[in-house]
């Protein structure tokens, strides 16, 4: 039962994560307006690429790994966390 609520809990945690990873590429995208704006937000969206793909992708694999559990959980509480201080 708790390793069900757990197992719950980091997919929930992942698909919040990819949910504030497409939020922070589209509005990093939609604010550029000039050539300096643009490098910077597609250097900010290269930044929250990079830090979903070391902590969401892996979290969401490993959510169904039994072993894995308790360290998926802190890898999808961390990326949520990255995104917020990428904000």
């Amino acid at each position: 039962m708790a390793r069900t609520m757990l197992r719950a809990l980091a997919a929930a945690f992942v698909a919040i994560g990819t949910l504030l990873w497409l939020w922070l590429i589209l509005s990093a995208i939609m604010i550029s307006s000039d050539a300096m704006g643009e490098g910077l937000a597609f250097g900010f969206a290269f930044i929250a690429t990079l830090a979903f793909f070391i902590f969401t992708v892996p979290a969401g694999v490993l959510v169904y790994r039994e072993k894995w559990l308790p360290f998926a959980l802190v890898l999808a509480v961390v990326s949520p966390l990255a995104a917020i201080v990428l904000i």
